[in-house]
């Protein structure tokens, strides 16, 4: 190990602009030269900093073939997935990663881009818009969120804010579009949840309108 440290710090310190990816185990001691750490965690890539790797080594995995599952099956039961194959939902469950918001948390903000595309596994979040902040929505489980503006490519039209405790799995927008590409049932349920969202976007607008009237 103490040869292996040597060698990193060495390659750390030929140029700012090298590029070095290590395959292979962290040598200890060596972790604070690694921009991230990919690891596989039973069927799931985790990536960490070299804060986060002393924790994540120690801390008892979450995720196993029996959660992936589990995940799949909650699928499942989403409208907005039930043509869907089977193999798609195994392969979502796989790739996504768990991510879990408290009170308060902000999941997305409005008027900022973003890559990932959430599904709420538990909990409840509130959908707002402009600085006032004003409530259009409350959402929960098997909600849908971000993925209208990840694949888009767009600033988000509202920000979501967790009410309670939420965990959600979270899509990178790559993975998300591949996932649609292989699954036309994924595709055509993506299309229908962006309809209703321009559908209900619409109503609010339309409401708006009369207001100010």
């Amino acid at each position: 190990d103490d040869d292996q440290v040597h060698l990193v710090r060495q390659l750390s310190g030929v140029s700012p602009r090298l590029g070095v990816i290590w395959i292979g185990t962290v040598p200890r001691g060596a972790a604070e030269f690694f921009d991230a750490i990919f690891s596989m965690n039973r069927g799931r890539i985790e990536v960490s900093t070299h804060v986060q790797l002393g924790a994540a080594v120690a801390a008892e995995p979450e995720t196993s073939r029996a959660t992936i599952e589990a995940e799949a099956d909650f699928l499942a039961l989403i409208p907005a997935f039930a043509n869907v194959h089977n193999d798609t939902l195994r392969l979502m469950a796989f790739t996504a990663q768990r991510r879990r918001f408290a009170p308060g948390d902000t999941l997305i903000r409005e008027g900022e881009k973003s890559v990932e595309v959430y599904v709420i596994l538990d909990g409840n979040v509130e959908v707002s818009l402009g600085s006032e902040r004003r409530i259009v929505a409350t959402l929960g489980s098997g909600a849908f969120l971000g993925e209208v503006a990840a694949i888009a490519r767009l600033p988000h039209t509202a920000t979501v804010t967790a009410t309670q405790g939420v965990t959600a799995l979270s899509f990178s927008r790559d993975v998300f579009l591949d996932l649609t590409q292989r699954d036309h049932g994924l595709s055509r349920a993506l299309l229908r949840n962006m309809a209703s969202r321009v559908a209900s976007l619409a109503t609010e607008i339309s409401a708006a309108q009369e207001r100010r009237s």
